[in-house]
């Protein structure tokens, strides 16, 4: 649910709201994961949750700080292949 906020947030062009509703799922994903590691569905929100930050910080212009977000994706998409 904070990723669809995040959303909203991006379409409402208020990158710091939804940077903030981004790390707040990702935190909440980071909990649920390490309660359950083996539960693929925490692993991608984790995943999906790092790409909206990377998206928000894209948006502000932090492109360094957005490209360790996306790299922070791969790690949890690049064991899938």
């Amino acid at each position: 649910m904070l990723l669809e906020f995040a959303d909203t947030y991006a379409a409402q062009g208020d990158t710091a709201k939804q940077i903030e509703s981004a790390r707040a799922s990702l935190a909440t994903f980071d909990r649920l994961a390490q309660s359950d590691p083996g539960r693929r569905g925490y692993q991608m929100g984790r995943a999906a949750a790092y790409s909206r930050i990377g998206d928000s910080l894209t948006a502000q212009g932090s492109l360094p700080e957005a490209l360790t977000a996306y790299k922070g994706t791969l790690i949890f998409t690049s064991h899938d292949r």
